[in-house]
């Protein structure tokens, strides 16, 4: 956990087990280093272990409205802490979140969810907060149908054993996207920064003329050891 919180990539894969604090992960970043932030599960209805949870680490009831969508809103060393949560059954459902900004997104069990979904979320992630950071953290166990396959796609110098250059954990990596959705790593070398200091490739630009954009991105494996809380119970 102490790895992932601390962790520079704008979007972390975290998990791979059940038991190691991926919940909490998500929960303890929404009080304490993010100022508005979202909660997905892929339904409504599992939920509630993460609202009950976030209403435990706030000691009580205060602030908590659980009328769909459920939201927390906690005063948490002197910040306005807006903690939102939700979901996204239906394909489509993503896109009522739509021009909300939260600088972090957290998913819980993230390859129950689709590849379109996440990636939605991705594009609208952000903050008008000065020096607050954005990012999003997908807490997952392995994928229980083909439907979650694409979790290897995102992140393939760490889950392809296959891969020509594979990554250590927590190793940033860095990617921008191509005009048809798809993933491009980019090469050493070729990472700049633009005028205002974000990291962006080089030499491509997009159609509008600026730079293409570029995200970071790791994985930090998680299992039910790495839990004392929980591994010393049955």
């Amino acid at each position: 956990q102490a790895d992932a919180y601390y962790s520079k990539a704008d979007v972390l894969l975290y998990g791979g087990a059940g038991g190691g604090g991926k919940s909490d992960l998500g929960l303890g970043l929404a009080f304490t280093a993010h100022r508005r932030s979202l909660i997905l599960r892929r339904r409504y209805a599992n939920l509630s272990a993460l609202t009950e949870r976030a209403i435990q680490i706030n000691g009580s009831r205060n602030g908590f409205n659980g009328s769909p969508p459920p939201l927390l809103r906690a005063n948490v060393g002197g910040i306005e802490r807006y903690i939102q949560f939700g979901a996204n059954q239906h394909l489509g459902d993503e896109q009522d979140w739509q021009g909300h900004p939260f600088d972090l997104k957290y998913v819980d069990e993230a390859t129950q969810h689709l590849e379109a979904q996440i990636r939605f979320h991705l594009g609208w992630l952000r903050s008008v907060e000065e020096g607050q950071r954005t990012r999003m953290v997908l807490g997952t166990n392995p994928p229980i149908d083909a439907n979650g396959d694409f979790i290897i796609g995102m992140f393939r110098p760490w889950l392809d054993l296959t891969h020509s250059k594979p990554a250590k954990v927590g190793e940033l990596r860095w990617y921008v996207t191509a005009p048809d959705g798809s993933d491009i790593e980019i090469a050493d070398g070729d990472l700049g920064r633009d005028e205002r200091g974000r990291a962006c490739h080089k030499e491509w630009k997009g159609g509008d003329g600026k730079p293409l954009m570029a995200l970071s991105r790791t994985f930090i494996p998680a299992k039910l050891a790495d839990n004392p809380y929980l591994a010393k119970t049955d």
